[in-house]
């Protein structure tokens, strides 16, 4: 409830709960732009900016940085990192570009970077498998996919060679990504669904 105050909108409780149409992100209100229809988007919405699923705010403030959001989505984690982090520099990964109007909007406003590509433990292509909504979607190596996949390290770089906070929700991607021991030293802090 009193979270939901500070985001501008009144919360009793999950059953019946609607997303907002706006909500207040460092006193500036935003109009969301989001799928409404899709289930998976509630609650992804109750997760990151009511639930703080990934106790950003249990971190310290003064040393975040930079962030990394593997598995984008929508932007609801690019929102909560800005609520949070103020000052950091946000990368913002999603490999599934139906979400593109969604993500830039939320992005735009969160001041992320966005980058419409999957992240592995290699390059290479990948396919989406589509699940019921946009959230459950999985990417797919294949060497005929027509989407970008980039190696960990490469969005590490991107960062400036370390990061301070990474963030993994890419439905069972992230074990490729787990296995590039020699990234993961450049990386502070982890939070994972």
């Amino acid at each position: 409830y009193i979270r939901a105050k500070k985001l501008g909108f009144f919360f009793y409780r999950r059953p019946g709960f609607k997303i907002p149409k706006e909500i207040k992100v460092n006193n500036n209100v935003l109009s969301l732009n989001v799928p409404f229809h899709e289930k998976g988007q509630k609650f992804a919405f109750l997760d990151l900016l009511i639930d703080d699923e990934y106790c950003l705010r249990q971190l310290e403030k003064d040393k975040i940085h930079t962030v990394l959001d593997i598995g984008a989505n929508t932007g609801f984690f690019c929102l909560a990192a800005r609520m949070q982090f103020q000052d950091a520099i946000i990368h913002a990964y999603e490999p599934n570009i139906d979400l593109k109007p969604y993500l830039e909007h939320q992005a735009n406003f969160a001041n992320a970077e966005v980058f419409f590509e999957a992240i592995g433990m290699a390059e290479g292509k990948v396919s989406l498998d589509f699940g019921e909504d946009s959230v459950h979607t999985k990417a797919i190596m294949e060497s005929g996919g027509k989407i970008q996949q980039i190696a960990f390290k490469k969005a590490i770089e991107r960062l400036g060679g370390s990061v301070d906070l990474v963030k993994i929700d890419c439905e069972g991607g992230e074990w490729d990504i787990l296995k590039d021991c020699k990234s993961w030293v450049k990386v502070d802090r982890l939070v994972i669904e």
